[in-house]
């Protein structure tokens, strides 16, 4: 609808120290640390910031296939997590 926000969810690298949801807050504390060690990711968040804004952006750093997986298994809850925000 016209009254919802479009979300932006970003999944790139293999990064463990990212292999969960990071959002709002937490995201942007993190984006100063990923502009040394990751740049083609941090611009990438950057660029979705502007685009969606702040609120509605969110980072998986795990990169795919492991944004699909619980352990070493897809999972139903998983795509569920990537397809929607709780």
């Amino acid at each position: 609808s016209e009254e919802e926000a479009v979300r932006c969810s970003v999944v790139v690298g293999n990064n463990p120290e990212y292999r969960r949801w990071l959002r709002a807050a937490e995201l942007w504390e993190h984006l100063d640390g990923m502009a040394r060690k990751e740049p083609s990711t941090h611009r990438t968040l950057e660029a979705a910031r502007d685009i969606f804004g702040r609120e509605n952006v969110r980072f998986y750093g795990g990169g795919v296939p492991d944004v699909f997986l619980e352990g070493e298994q897809v999972t139903e809850a998983a795509i569920k997590r990537l397809l929607e925000w709780d």
